[in-house]
């Protein structure tokens, strides 16, 4: 009986190895908009196509709460870029690129801490047509 108490022990013991406090999870956001005119009389000229795409990341953490800005990547049609940035101990890399036609979009976050890959995603999507119709 002590044996089969022993051996249940040693069981229980090695197998509480097994179990890790829960690690922390992540959304992800990431926002692939066309690039505002810099100059607001701009807007009054005719225009057909945006030619530029903005691509900004915002990584919350959901367990606190806590919400940390990434790259911000400015694409234009045909483009694939990848930035980094290193904030409050991570270090958030953005790759995306934009089709030529400017109808496609994909792109890919990796987020680590100390070397360590903690979260990464990845999508591919269709943009809306960004004609301007005037």
């Amino acid at each position: 009986m002590k044996s089969i108490l022993a051996v249940a022990l040693l069981s229980l013991a090695s197998a509480t190895q097994l179990f890790h406090s829960p690690a922390s999870a992540y959304a992800v956001n990431v926002a692939i908009q066309p690039q505002s005119a810099a100059n607001p009389y701009e807007l009054l000229a005719p225009r057909n196509v945006v030619s530029a795409h903005v691509c900004t990341v915002e990584v919350t953490d959901l367990a606190t709460k806590t919400s940390i800005v990434g790259p911000k990547v400015v694409l234009i049609p045909g483009d694939h870029a990848t930035k980094s940035v290193s904030v409050a101990g991570y270090a958030i890399q953005l790759t995306a690129s934009i089709s030529r036609d400017a109808q496609h979009a994909s792109w890919e976050v990796l987020m680590r801490r100390d070397g360590e890959i903690v979260t990464s995603q990845k999508s591919d999507m269709r943009l809306r047509p960004t004609r301007v119709e005037r």
